[in-house]
């Protein structure tokens, strides 16, 4: 009771001042761990499976993972469950999983996680290989009110939609806590429903924007009265596309097609994410009025 520690240490992680309780019986233990960077609960749930139940936790920033799993043959399955989880000074939401551990590598299966505005749903969830150093997701991840979701991944809000999904199935070098967009290869669907793409400038290049292409520039340059489609910038009801990721070059393999009232877009090609170089073709349909006469189309 009121074990007192100046610092636990798991792996390279170091938790300070830490105060432990905990119980042991016959049949079941209960741990607790409490510390300004931690505050977990260990115990042995009904079906004897250990279960690992964090209120908050704030990793520091790692280059690594924090526990070395090379040697992980003996780690029990874990059922976790983190209400509040920070790495560094970013907030990472909320995340259950379970780990099991074999000759191969680390499970994350049943992954359920909230982060941000992005809801990520798996069964089989991740799968890191120590060995080799490689981490593999397959899964759904959604959004809703993308406008301002946006912001809170340090993007412009330029896409507007009621609601987002994408099915992935990707891989990378790294851990799981290593993840970026420019190293992801593998393929994903993505739709989104009831949206637009808002005219926003760029602040001369001093902020992000999530655009895959410029839709309302190329509809501005286009001779005639498109008022209704580029008041507000370019409305949707329905976008889709089948994604392509090979190390920083985004194609589609699928054909995006973006669908409204009386217009559409389709775009096929490849974009290189590091450099923003587009080499794609657009095919644009839109209504046509008596400001937009047959030959003018």
């Amino acid at each position: 009771a009121n074990l007192r520690f100046k610092k636990i240490a798991f792996g390279s992680t170091i938790f300070f001042d830490a105060l432990v309780n905990g119980d042991i019986g016959s049949d079941d233990f209960e741990f607790n761990l409490v510390s300004p960077d931690i505050d977990v609960n260990l115990s042995l749930s009904p079906d004897k499976r250990t279960l690992v139940s964090f209120d908050y936790l704030n990793f520091p920033l790692v280059e690594s993972m924090p526990v070395d799993f090379r040697d992980s043959g003996d780690i029990p399955e874990l059922l976790v469950k983190i209400k509040e989880l920070h790495i560094g000074n970013t907030p990472y939401g909320k995340w259950d999983f379970n780990m099991v551990s074999d000759s191969e590598g680390v499970h994350f299966k049943d992954l359920d996680a909230s982060i941000n505005g992005l809801m990520i749903t798996s069964e089989t969830g991740s799968f890191w290989n120590p060995n080799s150093n490689e981490t593999i997701f397959s899964g759904e991840v959604r959004a809703q009110d993308v406008a301002k979701v946006l912001p809170l991944w340090g993007y412009v809000p330029t896409v507007e939609a009621d609601e987002v999904a994408i099915l992935a199935d990707v891989r990378w070098l790294g851990n799981p806590l290593e993840i970026q967009l420019l190293d992801l290869m593998g393929t994903a669907q993505l739709e989104a429903r009831d949206g637009r793409f808002v005219d926003i400038e760029s602040g001369g290049g001093a902020v992000r924007i999530l655009s895959l292409v410029n839709f309302n520039a190329i509809a501005k340059r286009l001779r005639g009265d498109f008022s209704d489609v580029t008041g507000k910038g370019i409305a949707f009801d329905n976008l889709e596309a089948g994604l392509g990721f090979n190390n920083g070059v985004l194609s589609f393999i699928d054909t995006l097609k973006l669908k409204g009232t009386g217009s559409s877009f389709e775009v096929d090609g490849t974009i290189d994410l590091v450099s923003g170089g587009l080499d794609s073709e657009m095919i644009v349909t839109l209504p046509v009025t008596k400001s937009l006469p047959w030959y003018g189309l």
